[in-house]
């Protein structure tokens, strides 16, 4: 995924190699299985892994995969494939951020990859900070829409036809389908789960309380910093996809954040995660199942 010879003018023989990259490393993994599942399971850096229930068959450093990332630095990131009871799935551990100095491009590759090697339904799941009163610390949400306040778009650049039109519709980005699922799940093992439209932030700093403020003043309920750029590919490509965010501390204005809260907080909420996430794979998705 070495993207060194790319400009911020993106060219047509840049989004060749990258088409190329996208394919080659889609192909290395579909060789090397004999299922591909059509179910996946991004997760950000900060929610951990999610073992329970999760039988893994193979798992691969992402930088080891053909044009994976070459950084050696920061948190480990794996793709393994597996399976949640009789349903296959990837899952994605340690998903790439702009604030890490990645492009929106290596950032999508990932979730790029993924849908070109036959996945039909993306899970996403980031932590977040609230800046809805009603919304608490250790809260789980369901996204419905978001903001993208990240300054780039995975999009830019000549479009692939083949993966997707140049204009894309993002009028409803997280599927009605699943985000039902995801309500009736909830209901039926009695787990509260709030609605609400993400905020993508740059970061990596917290936001200032000015930017709070705007923040709440244009309908948010959660801000992040990641997930975006990945809903945009995967959406472009037919992906369907649901969101959810572990709330990790409450940005309301005049409020600190502990620095320490998100471990206490996604540990103590990845059991109702985990049983939420495991209906939805098992029973929730249209993807469920696998392609040869």
């Amino acid at each position: 995924m070495s993207e060194s010879n790319a400009s911020p003018a993106r060219t047509a023989d840049d989004t060749r190699t990258y088409r190329r990259h996208v394919e080659e490393t889609a192909t290395a993994l579909r060789e090397q299985l004999s299922t591909v599942p059509s179910i996946a399971l991004v997760l950000e850096s900060g929610i951990g892994r999610l073992d329970e229930g999760l039988a893994e068959a193979r798992t691969w450093k992402l930088r080891d995969l053909p044009h994976g990332p070459s950084d050696t630095e920061g948190p480990e990131r794996t793709l393994s494939v597996g399976s949640f009871e009789s349903t296959p799935l990837f899952t994605l551990e340690g998903a790439l951020s702009l604030h890490e100095g990645f492009t929106p491009y290596e950032v999508a590759f990932p979730v790029r990859v993924l849908a070109e090697a036959g996945v039909e339904t993306i899970l996403f799941v980031n932590t977040a900070g609230s800046v809805d009163p009603v919304i608490e610390t250790g809260s789980l949400v369901l996204a419905t829409d978001h903001i993208n306040f990240q300054g780039g778009n995975p999009l830019v650049g000549p479009n692939v036809d083949d993966w997707g039109p140049r204009f894309p519709d993002m009028t409803s980005p997280y599927d009605p389908a699943l985000r039902a699922a995801a309500e009736e799940a909830a209901l039926r093992h009695g787990l509260q789960l709030h609605e609400g439209i993400y905020f993508a932030m740059l970061g990596p700093n917290a936001g200032t309380r000015a930017e709070y403020r705007m923040i709440q003043s244009l309908g948010a309920n959660v801000v992040g910093t990641s997930t975006v750029p990945e809903v945009i590919v995967a959406r472009h490509m037919g992906v369907q996809v649901l969101a959810l965010s572990v709330v990790t501390e409450q940005c309301l204005v005049g409020e600190g954040a502990s620095s320490d809260s998100k471990d206490v907080s996604v540990s103590a909420i990845r059991p109702r995660l985990q049983v939420l996430l495991q209906t939805l794979i098992e029973e929730g998705t249209n993807g469920t199942g696998a392609k040869a």
